[in-house]
C-alpha cells in the first residue's frame, strides 16, 4: 500500500479587515492601560501599608493618556 504524503501549504489566513484592525488596536490599548492601572493600584496598596511610595506623577499621567487613547480607539472601533 502506498503511503500518502500531506504537504502543508502556505498559511491562507485572510488579511484583517479594517474593522478587525481597529478592534485589535483597541484591545491592545486596553491591555496596556490595565497593566499600568494594576501597577498604580499596587503602588497605592504598598503606600497605604507603609511599605513604599505611592504611584509617581508620571505613572498617573501615563494612565490618563492611555485611558484617553483607549476611549478614542473604542469609538473608532464601534
Amino acid at each position: 500500500m502506498a503511503s500518502t504524503r500531506h504537504v502543508r501549504g502556505a498559511s491562507r489566513s485572510l488579511p484583517d479587515t479594517q474593522a478587525q484592525q481597529k478592534r485589535n488596536a483597541w484591545m491592545a490599548a486596553m491591555r496596556v492601560r490595565k497593566a499600568v492601572q494594576a501597577r498604580i493600584v499596587e503602588a497605592f496598596r504598598r503606600h497605604l501599608e507603609g511599605s513604599g511610595p505611592g504611584p509617581t506623577d508620571e505613572a498617573l499621567l501615563m494612565f490618563a493618556r492611555l485611558a484617553v487613547a483607549e476611549q478614542r480607539l473604542m469609538r473608532r472601533a464601534a
